[in-house]
C-alpha cells in the first residue's frame, strides 16, 4: 500500500506539472495568436462593410467623412490595436479617461450621415467592446459583479449624474460653484 501511495504522488509530481506546462505553451504558442486573428477578422469585415458602402452607392469614395471612417476601421484592425483591446479593462478605462464629449459640430456632422453609416459605427463601437469583454476576465468579472451587487449600480449612476453634469451644464448651484473654483 505504501508503494501505491509512493507512486502515486510521484506520478502527480511530474505529470500534473508537465500538464500545466503543456496547457499554457499551447494557449501562448496557438490559443491567444488564434484568438487575436479572430477578433481581427470581426473588424475586418466591418471594413468590408465599409467598402460596400461606396459599391452600393451609399458614400462617395472622395469624401472625406468615409475616409476618415475607413481609416479609423483600418487602425483598430491593425495587430497592436487589437491586443491593446484585448487587454479589456485597461483599454476601456484608457479610453474612458481620454474621451472628450462631441461639439456641436460633429454632432451635426453625425446626424447628417446615412442611417447605415450611423449602423455601421454603432456595430465598431459593440464590436469594440465586445472583444474588450471577450479577452479581458477582469472586465467580464467587475460587470457581472456590477450587475449582481445593487450597491455597485447605485454608485455607478450617482457617479454618471456627476459626469453628465459637467459636459450637459449645471444643474445645481453647488456644482457651478465647485466647477468655478
Amino acid at each position: 500500500m505504501n508503494e501505491f501511495l509512493f507512486g502515486l504522488a510521484l506520478n502527480a509530481a511530474v505529470f500534473l506539472p508537465a500538464g500545466a506546462f503543456f496547457f499554457w505553451r499551447y494557449r501562448v504558442a496557438i490559443g491567444l495568436p488564434a484568438r487575436l486573428r479572430e477578433f481581427q477578422y470581426r473588424l475586418f469585415a466591418l471594413r468590408d462593410r465599409a467598402i460596400n458602402l461606396v459599391v452600393d452607392g451609399v458614400m462617395k469614395e472622395d469624401d472625406p467623412r468615409w475616409k476618415s471612417l475607413y481609416e479609423h476601421l483600418n487602425a483598430s484592425a491593425r495587430p497592436i490595436s487589437v491586443k491593446h483591446m484585448k487587454h479589456g479593462l485597461s483599454f476601456v478605462l484608457a479610453m474612458l479617461r481620454n474621451a472628450e464629449p462631441p461639439g456641436n459640430e460633429e454632432l451635426r456632422q453625425f446626424e447628417s450621415l446615412p442611417k447605415p453609416v450611423k449602423e455601421l459605427y454603432a456595430d465598431w463601437v459593440k464590436t469594440i467592446l465586445g472583444i474588450c469583454f471577450e479577452g479581458s476576465p477582469t472586465l467580464r468579472l467587475i460587470v457581472r459583479l456590477a450587475i449582481r451587487y445593487k450597491f455597485v449600480k447605485k454608485w455607478l449612476q450617482e457617479r454618471r449624474t456627476l459626469e453628465s453634469d459637467r459636459y450637459r451644464g449645471f444643474k445645481h448651484a453647488e456644482h457651478r460653484m465647485c466647477m468655478a473654483a
